[in-house]
């Protein structure tokens, strides 16, 4: 019996080898035309686990934001303990590609919630939560997410990393993970 050989390797060792090489491509991130529910509602559990009360009225800018810049990949980065060297400013230039303003879905929820566009006049002492568009996160296999921003009148924001993931057909969000900042 005569054995397929590429040069000196047996073929199947080279099949094997091959397959290994070759990792599928990414998955392309869908075309999201608003802001999944799920978002708002994980993001108000994550606000009771910070000891903000239900009756707190929090403002959410109705839209997208363009908050995808190169501190917050670099916060990303930080928070997915990713040590390879990168260019923060490629990098966000590639997730900004097909970030474009979409709706943000403000539920009905155990939080009190009030829409607002992002030039409406706000309480100084009013929190505010920002979005930006659902990108592909560049420091983790076929993850997707969204950042968010949330502050009081516009200083002092806290940052936060929303993964989302698709199961049966539907979007769900995972928790909320808070970035490192500097």
């Amino acid at each position: 019996m005569r054995a397929f050989t590429v040069g000196r390797w047996p073929l199947a060792v080279c099949l094997l080898l091959g397959s290994c090489a070759s990792a599928p491509p990414p998955k392309p991130a869908p075309a999201w035309t608003e802001v999944p529910r799920g978002v708002l509602d994980a993001f108000c559990a994550r606000l009771h686990d910070e000891g903000i009360s239900a009756e707190t009225t929090v403002d959410v800018v109705r839209t997208t934001q363009p908050l995808i810049t190169p501190q917050t990949i670099s916060g990303l980065a930080e928070a997915a303990a990713y040590v390879n060297r990168f260019d923060p400013f490629t990098v966000s230039e590639q997730a900004n590609r097909g970030a474009t303003p979409i709706a943000v879905v403000v539920p009905a929820s155990g939080c009190t919630w009030c829409a607002v566009d992002q030039n409406t006049r706000r309480s100084a002492d009013t929190m505010t939560i920002e979005f930006s568009s659902p990108f592909m996160n560049p420091f983790a296999r076929n993850a997707h997410g969204l950042l968010a921003r949330v502050s009081l009148a516009g200083e002092s924001a806290t940052w936060y990393w929303l993964p989302l993931a698709q199961r049966e057909g539907r979007w769900v969000v995972g928790r909320p993970t808070a970035l490192a900042m500097r």
